[in-house]
Formats: C-alpha cells, structure tokens, sequence
C-alpha cells in the first residue's frame, strides 16, 4: 500500500477497496456492454447460418435484440459477486478469486445445457453465454496485469 503513504492503515485499506471496486464495477459495465454488441453479432451470424438463410429479418432482429439484452443482463447479475474481489483478503485467495469472479456466467452456460429448450433457442443462449465469458476473461487477464 505505498501508493497511500499518508494514511493510517484503515484508511489505506479503505483507499483500497474504493478503488478496486471502482475498477471492478468498471469492468464490469464494460463486459456488458461488449458482450450485448458481440453476441447480437453472434447470434445474427449463426441465425443466417444454421436456421434461415432466406428469411425476413424485419422480425428476427427486435427478437434477437431484446433476447439479447435480457440474457446479457441477466449475465451481468449473475456476476455481481465479483465486487466482493474488493476486499484484499478474497482477492489473495485464487480459489475464492477464480470462482467470486466466473461461477456466473459459468452456471448460466451449464444452465443453458441442462435445460430443455427447443431446437435453436439453446444455441442462442450458450453463444451469449460464450461472449459473455470470454470478454469476462479478457477483463480478467487485463485486471491481473494491472494488479501486479
């Protein structure tokens, strides 16, 4: 904690925690918002691809776009414990870390597999999943190379 040498301890903790969880609401909102634009590309590309090729999109893209922003937020509450990193204690442990930080998306992504769906919906769900995920763990390698 030398960035705060002019604080006591406690407040230096407090110093800490601000600015992590700054950081980590940050990121957040970003996977967010990434992962809405990706996955509605996503989703697109695979609806051209596998489903309808000749189809009139005049009704596929609302369907897409609110599906996908719902999922998306679901996602994004689902990956609410990751503000609980703050805490230098949690964030020290990589066990605790790892899983505070993708059991969400990870159970939204094992969820979509074990539930019944109808042929096309599953694959939407996993793909958003997916994006989700993976942009999570690009902010996750950039959120340890800035921890160091």
């Amino acid at each position: 904690m030398a960035a705060y040498p002019n604080l006591s301890r406690q407040n230096r903790y407090f110093a800490f925690l601000s600015g992590m969880t700054k950081k980590l609401i940050a990121d957040l909102f970003k996977t967010f918002f990434i992962s809405i634009i990706l996955s509605f590309a996503v989703n697109i590309i695979y609806y051209l691809i596998a489903r309808h090729p000749n189809y009139d999109f005049k009704h596929v893209v609302p369907s897409l776009v609110v599906g996908g922003l719902l999922m998306n937020s679901i996602l994004l509450i689902m990956s609410f414990p990751v503000l609980f990193l703050s805490y230098p204690q949690l964030w020290n442990n990589l066990t605790i870390r790892l899983l505070l930080y993708f059991s969400g998306p990870i159970v939204f992504i094992i969820a979509t597999l074990n539930m019944g769906w109808h042929a096309g919906d599953s694959e939407i769900f996993l793909f958003t999943g997916l994006v989700f995920l993976i942009i999570h763990a690009i902010f996750y390698r950039r959120l340890l190379l800035h921890r160091k």
